[in-house]
């Protein structure tokens, strides 16, 4: 009897120990990896909603939609699940394990470079960025020997701490605190950066062709692998900058669609969706006014063509306050930006109000880029006439009203606004001043003399989000100036 006792003892110790060091495990791996699959996966692992839509693929299709702004304007609950230089393997491998969390009623799977194989280095590299988030589970391991034969990579994807344990040398107080790692923009990016690129010309669809190798073969299997669960698909090729070869094997990709009955959505010859002038971070990825309107464009073609649900309602409460954090992660993006046309790029946004004065000597208005990204914020009508005549300008865009005011040498001008009543005003100085309700000071008050001031409100708060003045050269140098109403806030006495 005594040593049977013994015996449960030493097997309750063993399993504590192992219990313990189990735990131990886990919590050194969580603290010692690298922290961007964590920041990236967070919502889709711990949001307890649904996820009715699921963008699958690389960068580019994180740089091309905006979740949280179909949210705002559909209601559709949808995150971006994505691996830098992704490919299609990699692709399914992401939805399975996605699909641990949540039940898609619609899945896009992003086909940029769908032919191309990156090196295995760099295909790891990319795949821990996602992966590396969710833990060890009978999916996470099944998909992994299904993607790697060497057991060295299969042991790296499962078990993380084997990369990153050495990590401990460069930990910040952040790596122990896992709040720190918030994610506003369900899996998607969000970047203010401006290139110039050149959409290809049309060739005929019939001019098609297939690449070799399997990946035809995996977007087949990708496509069975959704519809055995009831999961719509539609295959999406993002606009970017390509030849005529890889325009081949875009039209291509439309047999294979239809063969497995599913659309296909070819946008790299539409440019009536984005600008190539305003709208791209560079010559593959859209910038956060391209994804803006690429979203609008699929918002519309999934409220058209699919029942999927508004949950506005039903989940008002979790996916309400994420839109309000995603909104004040965009307004701190504009406080923190000192690049005039990123500014202006980030204006063209419906959950802000902006008013903006330019002076007739401005040289924006000999900018071929800056006008087109002025246009791109609203409808303004006078604002090309007021280049031509070099005239002072001013426009105060109200989303919260639904309406542009819009002035060409304004003197004096008051508007009954969303934000209440506002003052546009010229002073003896010839100094441009804009005031509001509430507010006595003059938002645009700065020391020297600019020619471009810019001013953004939160639309659903009225909270004055920040003022940007610049003083523009002919080579639109935009030089940064002192805002006075600012500074007088920096030195205001904290309150007793």
């Amino acid at each position: 009897m005594k040593q049977k006792k013994q015996w449960v003892v030493r097997i309750l110790i063993a399993v504590t120990a192992l219990a313990a060091g189990l735990g131990l495990y886990i919590l050194t791996e969580r603290v010692c990896r690298n922290k961007t699959s964590d920041e990236r996966m967070r919502g889709l692992l711990e949001s307890g909603t649904n996820e009715d839509i699921l963008f699958v693929g690389n960068s580019q299709i994180a740089a091309g939609v905006l979740p949280m702004e179909l949210w705002a304007h559909y209601g559709y609950t949808s995150y971006v699940l994505y691996a830098t230089n992704n490919g299609i393997g990699r692709s399914k491998a992401m939805l399975e394990l996605a699909l641990d969390y949540t039940q898609p009623k619609l899945v896009f799977l992003s086909t940029d470079q769908y032919w191309k194989e990156s090196s295995i280095e760099t295909q790891v590299s990319g795949y821990h960025e996602y992966a590396d988030a969710f833990p060890l589970s009978l999916t996470k391991i099944r998909t992994t020997l299904a993607l790697y034969e060497d057991p060295e990579l299969q042991k790296e994807i499962l078990f993380p701490f084997l990369t990153y344990h050495n990590r401990w040398k460069e930990l910040g107080a952040e790596d122990f605190d896992p709040a720190s790692f918030q994610e506003v923009t369900k899996g998607s990016t969000y970047c203010a950066s401006i290139a110039s690129v050149t959409l290809p010309e049309p060739i005929p669809e019939e001019d098609a062709a297939l690449p070799e190798g399997e990946s035809i073969a995996l977007i087949e299997e990708f496509i069975r692998t959704c519809q055995s669960r009831g999961i719509q698909v539609v295959l999406l090729t993002l606009p970017f900058e390509i030849g005529e070869e890889q325009q081949r094997y875009f039209h291509g990709l439309a047999g294979v669609a239809e063969q497995y009955g599913v659309p296909y959505l070819n946008l790299t010859e539409n440019s009536e969706i984005v600008n190539p002038r305003t709208d791209f971070e560079d010559m593959t990825h859209l910038n956060v006014s391209g994804a803006k309107k690429m979203t609008e464009y699929l918002g519309t073609y999934i409220q058209a063509n699919y029942r999927i649900p508004s949950r506005m309602e039903e989940y008002e409460k979790s996916w309400g306050s994420d839109y309000r954090a995603y909104c004040d992660y965009k307004n701190q993006m504009l406080r923190d930006s000192d690049n005039l046309q990123e500014i202006l790029l980030m204006c063209r946004d419906d959950s802000i109000n902006c008013a903006v004065y330019l002076s007739g000597t401005s040289a924006c208005f000999r900018d071929g880029k800056t006008m087109e990204l002025l246009h791109n914020i609203g409808p303004l009508a006078g604002l090309d006439g007021a280049a031509e005549n070099q005239q002072n300008y001013f426009f105060l865009l109200d989303y919260g009203a639904g309406q542009i005011f819009e002035w060409t040498d304004p003197a004096q001008q008051e508007m009954e606004t969303s934000l209440g009543r506002v003052r546009f005003c010229m002073d003896e100085d010839q100094k441009p001043g804009l005031y509001t309700d509430g507010l006595e000071q003059n938002l645009f008050a700065h020391k020297g003399r600019a020619d471009v001031c810019i001013t953004v409100f939160d639309r659903w708060t009225g909270e004055l989000i920040c003022t940007k003045i610049f003083k523009t050269s002919r080579q639109l140098q935009a030089e940064g100036y002192e805002i006075l109403w600012e500074e007088e806030q920096k030195t205001e006495p904290e309150p007793t």
